[in-house]
């Protein structure tokens, strides 16, 4: 089952249609809120990444943190810095844009028992909640801004910084990705009760 859009998406409907393949279906892009739904229906999910110089410093897709989430076992094709499915042994990673290994990573992950498959999609569940929760990456966030105290910050921005870090992890409000942190960024974030990186 194939959800969303993509730019070869006609394509594949076609050869899909000329080849009379049963087993492949395609469905319109889904609300956000309705992923997570979909994800529990699923036995594995599949991330495939195209092999381009960008990913050699790592990647960051939405996606992947949503998979990880899922419970459900991981089939990531990609070269990239930061494979977090070969992390977190959640599982199958091959490298981008090879069919072969693809196909044997797909067929490896079928040939285990379903015991095994929920080992690995549960393993993603807790490597995503260590690393990636909003309470984790505010504390982590929160070290990087106050090491800064060393470039002389007076006291109280710190305090006031301290102090928006406490709110995001207790009531789990998001954190903007905006502009670079510069002091009009920072008073800009001091009144949205934001931290803009």
């Amino acid at each position: 089952h194939l959800v969303g859009e993509g730019v070869i998406k006609e394509e594949l409907k076609k050869r899909v249609k000329e080849n009379n393949i049963n087993n492949v279906k395609f469905y319109d892009i889904v609300k956000k809120y309705e992923i997570p739904s979909l994800l529990k229906e699923s036995d594995a999910v599949i991330m495939l990444l195209r092999d381009i110089p960008l990913y050699k410093y790592g990647m960051s897709p939405n996606k992947m943190y949503e998979y990880l989430a899922s419970t459900k076992p991981i089939i990531f094709s990609g070269s990239v810095a930061n494979d977090m499915v070969k992390e977190a042994n959640a599982g199958v990673s091959v490298e981008a844009e090879n069919p072969k290994k693809l196909k044997e990573g797909i067929l490896s992950l079928q040939k285990m028992t379903i015991d095994e498959r929920e080992v690995l999609g549960k393993k993603g569940r807790k490597y995503v909640e260590e690393n990636y929760d909003t309470k984790v990456l505010s504390k982590k966030i929160e070290k990087i801004i106050i090491d800064v105290d060393e470039v002389d910050l007076p006291r109280v921005h710190i305090e006031e910084i301290k102090e928006i870090f406490e709110k995001l992890s207790v009531n789990k409000e998001i954190i903007a990705i905006g502009t670079t942190f510069d002091e009009y960024s920072y008073q800009v974030a001091l009144l949205a009760n934001k931290i803009y990186i």
